[in-house]
């Protein structure tokens, strides 16, 4: 009995450690992976900004390319089957180039309205394919006061940078912002690209001072700088990881 209970803590402890060391690699390929010349402007008190701030941004120096996003979450059947759609345009090509699509997939989702594009692990994940009509249940409501939001499947691919993880889908922003019926002409984030990574915080703190004085004040940080900044909020993995799996071992020496 002892025997084949330590040889079970044998198996939980390695366990332990892999889940462990899988959690940590994931975020630190992360913060590795994150880019100095993709920059988020979100607002600093919450909500949404207009999107005639995109105009203002573009026209700052260094500036590539400014993209104007919106989420709209729900669930597909029944609750528990979550999912949210990222509403963008062509340019989201540019903005997050890692998704390899097409600015002609793109305006294809512009032209149909209710295209969309999904992740391929989450198509998997709840049986979808190109062609598929999906209603999602939202709780924005669209002008004739429906919160079904219908989606037509028309690609799928996946984040490069995340194969076979990456869960996301992208709609078009031009159908969501005729569709819903409240704060027409706003969006939730803007993504800058901006010429020189070595200008990402002097960039930043340009766009925010354009802003300093509206109604909604922005947020800009460059993308690895969120990384590392959501990071630090839940603290130091490594030595989390390591006190745990020393803990552990230690513990199976003891009743070795």
């Amino acid at each position: 009995t002892r025997t084949v209970f330590t040889f079970l803590s044998v198996m939980v402890a390695f366990i332990l450690f892999g889940i462990l060391a899988s959690i940590e690699s994931t975020i630190a390929h992360q913060v590795e992976i994150a880019r100095l010349d993709r920059l988020f402007v979100d607002t600093r008190f919450g909500g949404n900004m207009p999107i005639a701030y995109q105009n203002k941004i573009a026209a700052l120096p260094g500036v590539t390319v400014v993209e104007p996003t919106i989420g709209l979450g729900g669930y597909w059947k029944d609750r528990t089957n979550g999912f949210s759609v990222v509403m963008a345009d062509e340019r989201y090509v540019q903005a997050r180039p890692e998704y390899h699509l097409t600015a002609a997939q793109m305006r294809e989702i512009d032209r149909s309205r209710t295209g969309i594009v999904i992740a391929r692990k989450l198509a998997e994940r709840y049986g979808w394919k190109v062609g598929d009509r999906i209603p999602m249940t939202s709780t924005t409501r669209q002008v004739d006061g429906s919160t079904t939001w219908m989606f037509d499947v028309k690609f799928i691919t996946d984040n490069y940078d995340f194969p076979d993880v990456a869960m996301f889908a992208l709609g078009s922003y031009k159908y969501f912002d005729e569709a819903r019926a409240a704060d027409k002409g706003t969006v939730g984030r803007f993504l800058v690209r901006i010429a020189d990574p070595n200008r990402a915080a002097a960039v930043g703190r340009a766009i925010d001072n354009l802003f300093a004085n509206s109604p909604q004040p922005t947020r800009t940080m460059s993308e690895k700088a969120d990384a590392e900044a959501g990071t630090a909020s839940i603290g130091n993995i490594t030595f989390f990881t390591r006190s745990i799996i020393s803990a552990v071992l230690f513990m199976l020496l003891f009743l070795t």
